[in-house]
Parts: C-alpha cells; structure tokens; sequence
C-alpha cells in the first residue's frame, strides 16, 4: 500500500514539469510551421506535415495530463472532498424555508418562477452525475483491456523511437521529433489509464455523493415551491372571499334583493368555488409530477445498476433472477395522450372564462338587457351590483391566472411522462441486451381483471367505436370503397384456399422426389412457382387495398 501510494505521488509530482513542457514544444513546433510556411518551400511540405502531426501528439499528451490530474485530485483529496459534500448535505438538511407573511402576490409569482428555473437546473445537475457515475461504472470493466493495448502502442513506439538515427536533415530531425511526442503522448495516456483504474472507486463515491446531495437540494426547492404555490391559492381565494364577503354584507343591509341582483351574487359564489377547486386542482398535478419525477430516479437507478452487474449475469442465475424481480416493479409507460386532452381542456375553460371578463365591459345584447335591469335598481342596489361587477372581474382574473399556472404545470408532467418512457426504453433495451430475454409485460396478478377493466375504459373514452362505426358507413356509402373491400375479401378467400392446394401439393410431390421413373425437372418448377406464390405478401397487399382510401 505505502509502494502504492509513493507511486502516485511521485507521479503527481511528475506531471507539472511535463505539462509545462508540453506547452513550451507546442509553442516551439507551432513557431516552426509558420516559418516553414512563410518560406513557400515545396520541400518543406513533408517536415510541416511531420510537426502538424507532432503537434497533434503533443494536444492529445495534454488532454491526457489534465484528465491524469483530475484523476489524482480524487485520490489525494479523497478525504476532504467526502468531508465537504456530507457538510453541505447537512447544511441544506437543516435548511428551512420562510415566507414572509406581508408578500404580495407578484412578488409570489416571481419566487414561483426563480423556484421552477432552480428546480430544473437541479434536476439536470442530477442527470449529469447519474451519466458520470454510469460511465465510471462502464469503464471498470473496459479499463483492463484499454490499458493492456495502450501499453502494447506505448511499447512499440518506444521501439520505432530506439530504431531511428541520429537526424542529419530537417526532414530527419522533423520526423524525429514526431516519434517523440508520440511516445510522450503514449505515456501520457497510459499514466492516464493507470490513474483512472486506481481512482475509480473514489470517483464513483464522489458521484454517488454528489448526486445525493443534489437530490436534497431537489427536495428542498421542491417544498419551497410547494409552499410557494400553496401561499398564493391562499392569498388569491383570501382576496376573494373578502370581496365576496363585503358584497353579500351590503346585501344583507338592504332590503330583499331582486332576482337579478340575486343571480349575480350566485354567479359570484360559482366563480369562488371554481377558484378553490382550482388550488386542488394544481395541488394534484405537482403530486402527480413528482411521483414522475421518483419514478424517473427509480428507473434510472435501475438501469444503472443493470450496467454495473452485466458482467457477473453470466456466473450466476440467481443474480439474474433477483435483477428480473427488480424489473416487475417499475412504473408502467406513461400515457401523453390524457395530459394533452387535460391541456386542450384547460384551454377551452381559460377562452370562456376569458371571454366572461371581455363581455363585462363590451356593449353586447346581453349587457343592454342588464342595463335595463340596472335602471330599475335603487341606488344602493346600484352599489350592491357595482360591487359584484368588480368582485366578478377579480375572481374571473385569479381564475384566468389559476388556469395559467394549470397549463404550466400540466407541461412538466408531460415532459417528465417523455423521459420516463424514454428511460424505460432505455431498460427494456438493457435487459434484453444483458439478461438475454424479459418479457414485455408483467406477470398476470390478482389485480389484472381490473387493469383489463381500466384499458377498456380507457380504449372506449377515446371515442374509438363511434370513429369505427364512421368508418364502415363511409367504406359502404363509396362505390370505390366498397370495390377495394370486395376485393380485399376475395384475396382472403384466395389466400386460404391457396393454402390447402399446396400442402396437398407438397404431400403429392414428396411421394415422387427422390423415384427415378417418377421425379421430373417439372415437378422441381412446379415447387417453386407454388413456393413463390405462397410467399407473396397478400396480407400487406389486402391491408393496402383496405386503406388506400
């Protein structure tokens, strides 16, 4: 262990003086290639060519050295690096959040927007340490064979190198040098190599960390918003009610309403619930985004884990066997389609309540027959009923807003639903790849009759017997339609008597090959005339018929 460690230190110690004279022949060669070129010489074309390719070595021994240093950052910081991801992972647990109670709603609104541009960004640094932690996974078991190869490259280009004399020309010299930096940049990446396999555990202890500590600063921005989202329901059915409140205390001062002043209150308390049902509303769609968002780590870590245990699937079934009983719990592939009925739905609701507040101020029939009524009104029912306008024009505009946030909201699950099915690709494609076969569906349970039940459900919510119905009706109305169908019907029939000839073919035929007085060049036709005719694609051919119109 103490051998190993003085190794990586003194090699530590080894890379600053290359790196830096890496950076002075860089310079040295690229100096040389503009004056070779300023020269205009045509035997110089061959030297320029050898220091291109010199210099391209020398970029390739330097990208070597950088990731080498990172590499050993891992080792020698190891213990202070560890220390200071578990001291940020307590401070963001012991984090709080506060709100102030006198905030404004805007000022809610611009929190709500920073909130959700934190949010993504966590949730994208989460993605990126996942993919670092993969492919360090991945490299464990490519590294052994990565490393042999580069020494065997290391090792006869120090030959190539040993085998050269002494330069007496450019050219010579040029070429020379080629080999050099090819050994330098040889040995960069071999020391690369040694560095990465030594560092792998540490680094992927790091990612792992790393990517906890992202998690909790997920959560954390999480239930900030939430709170956020909560506090502005709150403020804006709060602001409601109290408007809502004054009006139906004016009426309660007066006299019995009439029923025109009496439908307005009632619209007023309609719009009201609809803006409380709204905050439930919004509160069930981020519960619904973030089970997607769990659904999306449980998956991924599955999938990774899959990665990591490739290697030992084939020494061991019941390794196999307890990754297969992993897969039955994974989520089920989402389905967009009600998200974006969802989002078509809100949108029609924000137009009509869109258009209510519009006709609040516009000179329509509607509006002159309730200025009829308004003229029959005594002054203080006048102020009642300018009083619901108003509280109207509020509520209508926090619903208007409400609906907003719904369309925003219902976007984020829907992009979520994308890259959850994405991921379950992702391991459908694993586990085929590595665990040779899985089956595509889960294992009947108890619960199947009823899963049966919901895909009927939703096969029948989606309209699809009245679009079938439609179908056949216009298939039987068109002459042409019908014509395709008839004949689509005849090459069925075809198909199926064609069938049985040939089995009774190949049954006749069999008895006669192989007889002298029996077996003919022509029964050898016949067979493949047959053969092709049975091979023909008349499904596709029948299938075609049917839609091409």
């Amino acid at each position: 262990m103490r051998l190993i460690v003085g190794i990586l230190f003194s090699l530590f110690f080894i890379t600053i003086p290359a790196f830096a004279a890496i950076n002075l022949d860089k310079i040295q060669i690229k100096k040389e290639i503009k004056q070779l070129e300023a020269n205009k010489n045509s035997k110089n074309a061959e030297i320029i060519q050898a220091l291109q390719v010199a210099l391209n070595w020398l970029s390739e021994a330097q990208e070597s050295e950088k990731k080498t240093r990172a590499y050993q950052e891992a080792i020698d910081d190891f213990p202070k690096i560890i220390k200071e991801l578990q001291q940020q992972f307590l401070i963001e647990s012991n984090k709080t959040v506060t709100i102030p109670t006198n905030i404004t709603i805007l000022e809610l609104e611009q929190r709500i927007v920073q909130a959700s541009s934190q949010l993504l960004e966590q949730g994208r640094q989460i993605q990126q340490e996942q993919d670092r932690n993969r492919e360090i996974s991945d490299s464990l078991v490519t590294l052994p064979q990565q490393l042999l190869e580069a020494r065997r490259l290391l090792s006869d280009s120090t030959v190539r190198l040993e085998s050269l004399h002494v330069p007496v020309s450019p050219l010579a010299e040029a070429q020379y040098n080629l080999a050099q930096t090819e050994v330098t940049a040889r040995k960069s990446k071999t020391n690369e190599l040694e560095i990465a396999q030594l560092s792998a555990n540490n680094r992927q202890e790091i990612a792992r960390l790393r990517i906890e500590l992202f998690k909790k600063r997920y959560q954390q921005i999480d239930q900030e918003l939430q709170q956020l989202r909560n506090h502005l329901n709150f403020q804006r059915q709060q602001k409601a009610q109290l408007a809502l409140k004054h009006t139906e205390m004016l009426a309660a001062q007066g006299e019995e309403l009439p029923k025109f002043l009496t439908a307005q209150l009632q619209l007023n308390r309609k719009l009201s619930q609809r803006l409380n049902e709204q905050a439930y509303r919004i509160n069930d769609i981020e519960q619904r985004q973030r089970q997607t968002s769990s659904d999306i780590l449980t998956v991924r870590q599955a999938l990774g884990t899959i990665r990591e245990q490739a290697q030992w699937l084939s020494g061991s079934t019941t390794l196999g066997e307890a990754l297969r009983a992993q897969l039955y719990h994974l989520p089920e592939i989402p389905k967009n389609q009600q998200i974006d009925r969802e989002i078509i739905n809100k949108r029609v609701d924000r137009l009509q309540y869109q258009d209510m507040l519009e006709n609040l101020d516009s000179n329509n029939k509607e509006n002159e027959e309730k200025q009829a009524e308004i003229k029959n009104l005594t002054p203080e029912q006048t102020q009642i009923y300018d009083s619901l306008i108003q509280t109207r024009k509020e509520l209508l505009s926090s619903i208007i807003s409400g609906y907003d946030s719904e369309i925003l909201e219902l976007t984020k699950p829907y992009v979520a639903a994308t890259q959850l099915t994405d991921a379950l690709t992702d391991i459908k494609d694993a586990t085929h790849r590595y665990m040779f076969w899985i089956a595509d569906t889960d294992p009947i349970s108890l619960n199947y009759p009823i899963t049966i039940v919901k895909d009927l459900t939703r096969l029948l919510s989606l309209d699809t017997l009245s679009q079938l119905s439609g179908a056949i009706r216009v298939i039987f109305a068109s002459q042409d339609s019908l014509l395709y169908l008839l004949a689509a019907v005849a090459i069925v029939i075809f198909s199926i008597s064609t069938h049985q000839h040939y089995n009774n073919f190949l049954l006749r035929a069999s008895t006669r090959i192989g007889k002298v007085t029996q077996d003919r060049f022509a029964l050898t036709l016949r067979t493949v005339f047959w053969s092709i005719l049975i091979a023909l694609p008349l499904h596709e051919f029948r299938t075609k018929l049917i839609w091409v119109r």
